[in-house]
């Protein structure tokens, strides 16, 4: 949909292998329905497939927040194969624990675009000393911003997350090509 929701399925839900389900967060108040989506099964729920993990609203998701995506009323089994990051939050990882979406970060990321950088530096210099979260520069948890955090800033500086589904240049070149002769069969 265009917001948060629930999808309420009566019996049995399975999730095939070529198969997503998209979920989006949109608050981290921990309502379902509100601040993100939610598969609600009143039987069993079996898993493979993607899930594919959006924003909606403006809202940035943070590590350390969690979201329950799925509730049950049978048995669970199986698990997604991947997960795909449609956030636009290339530093945001995630991680599904049976049925919760748990968020984590590059340790030293908090602007979360998937460098460790300068501007990260910047961020957490400014929070020095202070209380914070992850995007004040306190990767630790510990509820501020200090050197423990410079150090896991410093262990990764220069690291970089991989951007998710970009496809290969000979992939690229191949779609180019297929599409060239479409348009061309069209004349």
């Amino acid at each position: 949909g265009f917001s948060p929701g629930t999808l309420n399925v009566a019996g049995n839900y399975n999730q095939s292998a070529g198969s997503t389900l998209a979920i989006e967060l949109a608050g981290a108040g921990g309502v379902p329905g509100t601040d993100f989506d939610q598969l609600a099964v009143t039987g069993d729920v079996t898993l493979d497939g993607t899930l594919e993990v959006s924003t909606f609203g403006g809202f940035t998701p943070l590590p350390g927040m969690s979201f329950d995506i799925i509730s049950f009323g049978g048995t669970l089994s199986g698990t997604f194969s991947s997960i795909v990051n449609s956030t636009g939050l290339a530093g945001l990882l995630f991680a599904v624990n049976s049925v919760t979406l748990e968020l984590d970060g590059l340790g030293g990321d908090p602007n979360l675009d998937g460098v460790v950088g300068f501007g990260d530096f910047a961020i957490l210099q400014t929070n020095f000393g202070q209380p914070g979260n992850f995007a004040d520069g306190d990767f630790n948890g510990d509820g501020f911003v200090t050197f423990a955090d410079f150090a896991i800033l410093q262990n990764n500086f220069g690291v970089t997350v991989a951007p998710a589904n970009v496809p290969e240049p000979a992939t690229l070149t191949l779609l180019s090509l297929l599409s060239l002769a479409v348009l061309r069969r069209r004349r």
